[in-house]
């Protein structure tokens, strides 16, 4: 990946997972009867992180990877999830991991 051509979009997925959290716990503050879904063994703020995640699945083939590693301004799906969600301590609170010492906070 050309750390260059994403710096700016990957700043951007940073503090979009971090305002969009911030925006679900608004929208949760004043819904306080949220459902939780009944087969799932998920919290709430665990479900939030698993649809931010599922929106980036994606097949790719080895053409794809190899122009978008050289050219694109995004980062490929799998880091625009992993570094996010390592960077942001709600996501290693909720999942009840043990926060990397080499994480970034952004705004």
């Amino acid at each position: 990946v050309n750390g260059t051509n994403t710096l700016s979009e990957n700043i951007a997925d940073n503090g979009g997972l971090k305002y969009a959290f911030r925006a679900y716990q608004n929208w949760r503050d004043t819904h306080s009867n949220e459902d939780k879904l009944p087969a799932l063994p998920f919290n709430n703020n665990q479900l939030f992180f698993i649809g931010f995640a599922q929106e980036w699945c994606a097949k790719y083939n080895k053409i794809y990877v190899k122009a978008s590693m050289d050219k694109d301004v995004h980062s490929l799906n799998p880091v625009r999830v992993r570094v996010p969600l390592t960077n942001f301590p709600e996501f290693s609170k909720a999942f009840g991991c043990t926060p990397s010492n080499n994480t970034c906070t952004f705004w």
